[in-house]
């Protein structure tokens, strides 16, 4: 995984780690997430389930004021082995496969590589991605849905 953060850097995800809970989060990286509201967390996560993950980074753009990301089905060069990768240049996801569109983990975690590079705040990221991923899920799992 590439933590580098220039211009042409990309961020990458090779595994889809378990949907587990993370208690307590209140900052991720420097966000205030549980400034979030729950129903807003779960109707993201309801979004990319029903095959509408377009829509739910449009609406994460909206909520943290920045630019939403483009979104696109098969992995650039160089990154052949992983599920999803965040290339700054571009500042477009890439999944590998269309069945990446439906997945809230993957799709929230290369958010925040979003979020986290056009904030200028890139380090110490992959561990703060997954929390950031793993909070939305919870939302939706703890019957928070919209």
């Amino acid at each position: 995984m590439s933590r580098n953060p220039r211009k042409g850097s990309s961020y990458t995800h090779n595994r889809l780690i378990p949907y587990y809970g993370v208690a307590g989060i209140r900052h991720i990286g420097g966000y205030l997430v549980s400034g979030v509201g729950g129903r807003f967390k779960a109707g993201i996560v309801h979004l990319i389930l029903t095959h509408d993950a377009e829509k739910a980074l449009s609406s994460l753009a909206e909520k943290y004021n920045v630019d939403a990301p483009r979104l696109r089905v098969g992995i650039p060069k160089g990154h052949v082995t992983v599920s999803g990768c965040y290339v700054l240049e571009k500042e477009t996801i890439y999944v590998a496969t269309s069945d990446g569109l439906a997945d809230p983990f993957l799709i929230l975690h290369e958010f925040y590589h979003h979020l986290r590079s056009v904030s200028g705040r890139h380090l110490g990221t992959e561990r703060y991605a997954d929390k950031f991923a793993r909070e939305y899920i919870n939302e939706y799992r703890s019957g928070s849905n919209p």
